[in-house]
C-alpha cells in the first residue's frame, strides 16, 4: 500500500515536468515564429527611396581663418588696421612785404640803393650784401633789383618796391592844412615813380638837412660807419685787403657785381 502511493507521487512528479518542459518549448517556438514573421513578413516588398551616398568634405585652407587672426586681441573694436597720423608740418612762414626803392646809384663799387624797411622809415644807402629789413640787397640786373629773403632771391621791378604801411601810423597818408585851415592829404610815397620819390626826399632833405655822420679819417680816409662794425673805404683808396690803419683793417669781398671793399676794427 505504501509502496503504491509512492509510484504515485513520483508519476505524478514526472507529470508536471513534462507539463512545464512542453510548455516552455512551446513558448520558445512562438516566439521564434513572431521574429521569423517580422524578418520575412508574408506582402509584397516595399521600394526603398535611394538615399545618395554623404557629399565629399569640404577641405580646410588657412584663409578661411583669417577674419579671426587678424583680429587684434588687445584692442577694444578689434580692428587688426592701426592708423599712425603723421605730424603736420608747420605752415610756411609768409613772405614779407617788398621794402621801398627811392633809387639806385653808382659809384664805382657796385651799385647803392636808397631803400627803406617800409613807407614810414626814412630811406637809406644800402651796398651790395647789406641788409634793409628782412631783405639782402644782392644789386641790379638789367633794370630789375636783386634781393635775397631767407633762401628765395628775388628779381623785381621798381615799380615793385613801392614800401609797405609801417605799424606807425597804420600806412596812413601824410596830411597838410590849406590854406582855408582844413586837412589836406599829400601824395601818397607808395604812388610815386622812383625819380619822384628821389625829388621829394631831395626837397625834404633841403628843408631839415640832416648832418652826415663824421668819418675816422686818416691815412686812407675810412669814412662813417656803415652798420655791423663796418665802416666805408674812399673812392680813392686802392690799398689791398689786410692793410692796417688807426685800429682798422682792411676787408675786401668779391661778389657777382664786383669787389666789396670796408674798414673794420682790428681785433684784439
Amino acid at each position: 500500500m505504501v509502496k503504491n502511493k509512492k509510484l504515485l507521487a513520483l508519476n505524478i512528479l514526472l507529470a508536471i515536468l513534462v507539463v512545464a518542459t512542453a510548455y516552455g518549448l512551446y513558448s520558445r517556438i512562438t516566439a521564434a515564429n513572431e521574429r521569423y514573421a517580422i524578418l520575412h513578413p508574408d506582402g509584397p516588398a516595399k521600394d526603398v527611396p535611394d538615399y545618395g551616398g554623404p557629399s565629399a568634405a569640404r577641405r580646410v585652407r588657412a584663409g578661411d581663418h583669417l577674419p579671426i587672426v587678424d583680429r587684434l586681441l588687445f584692442s577694444a573694436d578689434r580692428n587688426p588696421i592701426i592708423e599712425v597720423a603723421e605730424p603736420v608740418a608747420p605752415p610756411p612762414e609768409p613772405r614779407p612785404p617788398l621794402p621801398r626803392l627811392v633809387g639806385v646809384m653808382e659809384l664805382g663799387q657796385g651799385p647803392v640803393a636808397l631803400m627803406s624797411p617800409d613807407l614810414e622809415s626814412r630811406a637809406g644807402p644800402v651796398a651790395v650784401g647789406e641788409k634793409v629789413g628782412a631783405f639782402t640787397f644782392l644789386g641790379t640786373e638789367g633794370e630789375k633789383v636783386l634781393l635775397q629773403w631767407k633762401e628765395e632771391k628775388i628779381a623785381a621791378l621798381p615799380s615793385e618796391l613801392r614800401g609797405s604801411p609801417g605799424g606807425g601810423d597804420g600806412g596812413r597818408q601824410p596830411t597838410t592844412r590849406a590854406a582855408g585851415g582844413g586837412p589836406r592829404r599829400g601824395p601818397s610815397r607808395g604812388s610815386l615813380t622812383p625819380s619822384q620819390a628821389l625829388a621829394e626826399r631831395n626837397k625834404t632833405a633841403r628843408k631839415n638837412p640832416v648832418k652826415a655822420p663824421a668819418g675816422v679819417g686818416g691815412d686812407y680816409s675810412i669814412g662813417a660807419e656803415m652798420g655791423g662794425g663796418r665802416y666805408r673805404a674812399s673812392r680813392g683808396d686802392s690799398s689791398p685787403a689786410g692793410t692796417r690803419s688807426r685800429g682798422f683793417v682792411k676787408r675786401s669781398q668779391q661778389t657777382p657785381f664786383g669787389a666789396k671793399q670796408w674798414w673794420e676794427k682790428e681785433k684784439k
